[in-house]
């Protein structure tokens, strides 16, 4: 509905990053305009400037009830710069949630080896939104990373 105020508005930001020569990412996050990776996708083509990238977040994809891999991705491959890696369910009842990687439905070995086949270079930051029940966010993150690591073995 208001696609081409928002690909305006964010030509002008590429404009300005542009002239300070950083990069400006763009996240698929489901309660945003551009939730979902065909979406932001679009929006970041149409603004056509390298100063304006995807930062993909398989996650996000995830929590709004899409396939992250390959679907999405295959949406972001070519206009990404960054990766999030976190996991996550729809719970009973139609509610997201982050787990700890390896215990959701993001399919973060094959996203990666696909990422890495594909010749990306850029960053991976690891999300830590898991906090366990009657845990603390330390312990999630230290939950979380313990399941990357034995997703990439």
């Amino acid at each position: 509905m208001h696609r081409a105020e928002i690909v305006s508005k964010l030509k002008a930001a590429a404009e300005a990053a542009e002239r300070e020569q950083i990069v400006l990412l763009l996240e698929n996050e489901p309660a945003c305009n551009g939730g979902y990776a065909d979406e932001v996708a679009g929006l970041v083509r149409a603004v056509d400037s390298v100063y304006m990238k995807v930062l993909w977040d398989p996650g996000n994809e995830v929590y709004g009830g899409r396939f992250a891999y390959p679907d999405g991705y295959r949406e972001v491959k070519d206009v990404l710069d960054q990766v999030h890696l976190k996991d996550a369910v729809i719970r009973e009842g139609g509610a997201p949630g982050c787990v700890p990687i390896g215990r959701g439905n993001v399919p973060i070995s094959e996203q990666i080896r696909a990422l890495e086949a594909d010749g990306y270079q850029g960053l991976y930051t690891l999300e830590t939104h898991y906090i366990p029940e009657g845990g603390t966010a330390k312990d999630g993150t230290a939950m979380t990373l313990e399941g990357l690591r034995a997703v990439l073995k």
